[in-house]
């Protein structure tokens, strides 16, 4: 709690998050887009899922209550992650 994620870009093609509880069921741990409009923070209800790819630059606000839970799935497209599961 109370750490946010800074703003960044994933090394996977796509992301996909699928929120699995309400965002008003917690405080902070808001996704955050940073746009030429500027920063977009999309509603995420359970159910929901935002998809982005690696050139769109992101962040999450720090957690201050409640827990937050998410499915994140990957696009890597091939590539090779470190950290990630050796299936071969």
């Amino acid at each position: 709690r109370g750490t946010c994620i800074g703003f960044h870009t994933d090394a996977a093609r796509k992301t996909m998050q699928v929120a699995l509880n309400d965002d008003s069921e917690y405080t902070g741990g808001r996704l955050v887009f940073a746009t030429a409009a500027g920063f977009e923070v999309p509603r995420r209800p359970a159910g929901s899922a935002t998809v982005h790819t690696d050139r769109i630059v992101h962040g999450v606000t720090a957690m201050t209550a409640g827990v937050r839970y998410g499915l994140f799935l990957l696009d890597t497209g091939g590539r090779s992650h470190a950290g990630s599961a050796d299936t071969g």
